[in-house]
């Protein structure tokens, strides 16, 4: 798979997103997943967009969200599932990171502001994921706008519209 898109869950009991794309259609799903589990779909794409914060902030607010507010409303880290899930990030795009992974943070809301999905995807957070997938085709196919120090943070640069198809089981 050349990129993985992931709606990041903040427990691993909760469902997390995902979505890959090959060249084709994008294809979705979502399953609770640990973070190994994460790590083994993340480490075979090319490049890994993640709908979590993935950069810590002294703040509510860190610079990157002001550029995703120009597009949807973008909730504070000071909440206390935010702060898990953006602890849950940036552990894993660490993680990715040092086995060479190219790790991207979005925000879905944004995205689909550029972003229109052809497809059926069987929920939201597969849905979410295959936002975060289109956010990479654009980065591999030259068209996205990135932001941030790394991980950096992307959109779509362009309007277009995506195919998406529900996966009928997730990847062994």
């Amino acid at each position: 798979m050349r990129v993985l898109g992931i709606d990041l869950a903040a427990k691993a009991d909760n469902p997390t997103g995902f979505a890959t794309w090959s060249g084709g259609a994008i294809e979705c799903w979502s399953e609770p997943a640990d973070d190994q589990r994460v790590l083994r779909l993340a480490t075979q794409a090319r490049v890994v967009v993640i709908d979590a914060p993935l950069t810590p902030s002294d703040g509510p607010f860190r610079r990157r969200d002001e550029r995703f507010r120009e597009f949807a409303p973008v909730l504070p880290l000071t909440l206390p599932g935010m702060r898990r899930l953006l602890r849950r990030g940036v552990r894993l795009a660490e993680r990715l990171r040092r086995r060479g992974v190219r790790v991207y943070e979005t925000f879905p809301r944004a995205a689909e502001r550029r972003l229109s999905l052809r497809g059926e995807c069987p929920d939201e957070h597969a849905r979410d994921a295959a936002l975060c997938c289109g956010v990479g085709v654009a980065i591999v196919e030259g068209w996205a706008e990135t932001f941030g120090r790394k991980p950096r943070a992307a959109l779509p640069g362009r309007r277009e519209t995506l195919r998406v198809r529900a996966r009928s089981a997730p990847p062994a």
